[in-house]
């Protein structure tokens, strides 16, 4: 995976980390046998970009590990096994990761603003393994059971299958497979920068400046299908990279199209 889950990423400035544990998070539940997670690649954000008041407040659920300058807020996670790997505890890891992804998410909603409801995928969880290095990518969401007064009195967290992609297969199979997957980790960071700045909105009060440079461009969107036959859709606004459009455009040229 170290070696070619970075031709998948592709280049891009999102804070993330590999291999680091996640050992400064509650714990999701009260037992000795769960261990910290240590997710092969997640994204986040950087600490600075949230107010230290709403840090400090949201420790234990928002910043997941002691090294320095690493991402808080994590929403976006892969793990990778090789052709010997167990295909299902690669799952379970992914579902993990993404249950301490949501949970952050949902923390710092209920600070930033408990009576607003987000019953919509905000964490994103991606498994890479196998032979024919499969890639499938997966959403996360809360459900919650609201009582009379409409607050949560018990969250539960699922995970929805998203599409997934043989990257070996073919030229087209990696195109589409890695268009989805970054464009999966930028609607991620959409969703941390929008948060972010709610609550440090809410944290600074009428002194708040907000940071033009923290949310994605209005143009950019995604949107994700799946049918039954487990196939998937990902309409994208962006391209795949600079460098493969202007490859793409030069073929274009020398096979006489497009002139």
């Amino acid at each position: 995976m170290s070696k070619s889950f970075p031709v998948v990423t592709g280049n891009s400035d999102i804070p993330n980390e590999t291999n680091v544990r996640l050992n400064r998070l509650e714990p999701l539940v009260e037992t000795d046998r769960l261990s910290a997670a240590q997710p092969n690649f997640w994204d986040g954000n950087a600490p600075n970009d949230l107010d230290l008041k709403v840090r400090k407040s949201l420790t234990g659920y928002i910043v997941p590990s002691g090294k320095p300058n690493a991402p808080c807020l994590p929403n976006f996670f892969a793990e990778g096994k090789g052709p010997a790997g167990n295909s299902d505890i690669c799952r379970r890891q992914t579902f993990y990761d993404g249950a301490l992804g949501e949970r952050a998410m949902n923390a710092l909603m209920n600070y930033a603003d408990p009576s607003e409801i987000y019953d919509y995928a905000r964490t994103f969880v991606c498994t890479f393994h196998g032979v024919d290095a499969t890639l499938a990518i997966n959403c996360l969401y809360r459900s919650g059971i609201r009582a009379a007064s409409s607050k949560i009195q018990k969250i539960h967290i699922h995970m929805h299958y998203l599409g997934a992609f043989a990257m070996i297969g073919s030229a087209d199979t990696f195109r589409k497979g890695a268009i989805m997957f970054r464009n999966t980790r930028l609607l991620a960071k959409k969703h941390r920068d929008n948060m972010i700045e709610k609550a440090n909105r809410k944290s600074a009060g009428k002194s708040y400046k907000s940071n033009s440079g923290s949310s994605l461009p209005a143009q950019t969107s995604v949107s994700f299908g799946s049918n039954a036959s487990g196939s998937s859709n990902a309409t994208v606004t962006d391209e795949l990279s600079p460098e493969y459009e202007a490859r793409k455009k030069a073929r274009l040229e020398q096979g006489g199209e497009g002139r």
